[in-house]
Parts: C-alpha cells; structure tokens; sequence
C-alpha cells in the first residue's frame, strides 16, 4: 500500500536539530507516512542520527553529494510516493496532530491541491504564531513576494504538482522555495486553508536565507524571479523593502551582540 503523505528533509550537518525533526514524524506512528531524508554527505554526527532510526518507523534516507538544497529537495521528491508530500528542514518540526488533520481533510475533499496553515515562529526563547495572508493567489506571491506564498512547515500538496512544475530550479540556491510555490500558484491550484498551526520554524541569525550575506543573495534570486514573471513595479519595490527591512534587522543584532560582549 502506498502512503498517503510524503516527507522529505534536506539536511547537512545538523546533528543538533536533526533527531527532533526525525521524532515529530515517528511519534506520529502512522503507516500511511514515509520520511525521506536526503543528506548531502554531512561530516558531523548526522548520519548517525539517521541510522539510529532506521527501521523504526517508515523513513528511508540516501547520503550522498548534491549541489544545494533545491538539488537535495527534488532527489528526496522523486523518490517520494505519497498522494500528498511536504518537505521539512532539519531545524523544524511538525505538531503532533498535523497528519491526522491532513487525513481528514484530504478524506473530505479529494479534490483539494494544496492545504495550508499556520507556522509557530521560534526566535530563541520567544514563539510567535505566523498567520498567513491567506488566500494564496499567483498575483499576490508576486506582489507580496515571501508573504504571499505557502510557508514551510506549513503546507501539504499534491505530488503531482512538483512534477507539474518540473521541481525546485538548482540555479537558486536561496530563494528556490519561492520559485517553486511562483510556478505552482500559477497553474491555480485548489488551496484549503485550516486556522491551526501545521509546525514549527526554528529562525536561526546563520541560516542560509536570514545571514546578512544570505539576505543579499536572496534578494537578488527573488529579483530575478520577479523578472522572469514579470513582477509589476510595485511587487519590485515591496521587496526591496522587505530585504531591507531584513537586513538592518541583522546589522542591529549584531550591534546588540558585539555590545554584550
């Protein structure tokens, strides 16, 4: 019998976060899911993290090379065969309930693409809960750019529309995500949307998206994103403010940092 959900999980060295993202998707204890972890050849303790699961519940994982997570992101969604799929990264989590509601509401409308809620943000010792602008419309993801796309972990969809759009494009290697959710609104989905929380967003200063070296790289994808689906002016504008916004966000954390010390 095939699984009705699909997980996959790009990680590279994440020793510290990888075991809690691994324990929110077993202790869900259910048959009709399948984790797979795609690990780009981490050298710290990560592997062994993996193996110490394996064959505990249904998760199958590869380590291997890869040239970024949109590369690790479509290997991991290939190999899936869920009806709906979903990917987490290794700092993230999901809550304990998130699949049986997902079951219900797949059971009660078949014909639903996309199903979305809300995000628990975890900024150090402060949570917030992230309330989506839903609904999502291909128009408002480039007006609104990041905030007017599903968020992860907070979406579940359809495997057929990965293939529908061709995956994540390896040329980006920030803003994949939004790349991908630019295509899949445009083909014009049926979204639902539930007033729950799905999961949970680890925000980390040195991730790849939230560094200030990141937040320069992502713009400049976004833009490019932005112009290859011919992104109005003020689309162009609320980004660059967005970014901006972000990037003077890290400066001051680290003015705070170096004061501290």
């Amino acid at each position: 019998m095939k699984p009705l959900i699909s997980i996959i999980t790009p990680v590279f060295n994440s020793e510290k976060t990888i075991e809690n993202c691994i324990l929110s998707i077993k202790k869900q204890n259910n048959p009709n899911i399948e984790h797979i972890i795609v690990d780009g050849l981490s050298s710290d303790k990560t592997v062994d993290i993996i193996k110490k699961y394996q064959g505990t519940y249904n998760m199958v994982w590869q380590s291997e090379k890869d040239t970024g997570i949109a590369d690790a992101m479509n290997k991991g969604f290939r190999l899936a065969t869920g009806q709906f799929v979903a990917w987490i990264d290794a700092d993230n989590y999901y809550d304990d309930k998130v699949y049986e509601h997902i079951f219900n509401k797949v059971k009660s409308n078949p014909e639903t693409d996309i199903i979305c809620g809300y995000v628990d943000v975890i900024d150090g010792d402060v949570i917030k809960t992230f309330k989506p602008d839903f609904p999502f419309t291909y128009k408002k993801s480039l007006l609104k750019n990041t905030g007017g796309i599903p968020v992860q972990p907070g979406v579940f969809f359809k495997r057929e529309l990965f293939h529908k759009v061709n995956g994540f494009n390896t040329k980006y290697k920030v803003a994949g995500d939004y790349d991908f959710w630019v295509k899949v609104l445009k083909t014009n989905p049926k979204i639902e949307y539930s007033n729950i929380v799905f999961g949970y967003y680890k925000k980390e200063e040195l991730g790849a998206s939230q560094s200030a070296r990141g937040i320069i790289k992502g713009l400049k994808e976004m833009l490019l994103i932005g112009k290859e689906n011919s992104q109005t002016l003020i689309g162009k504008i609320s980004l660059i403010i967005k970014y901006s916004i972000g990037w003077l966000s890290i400066y001051k954390k680290k003015i705070i940092k170096n004061h501290v010390k």
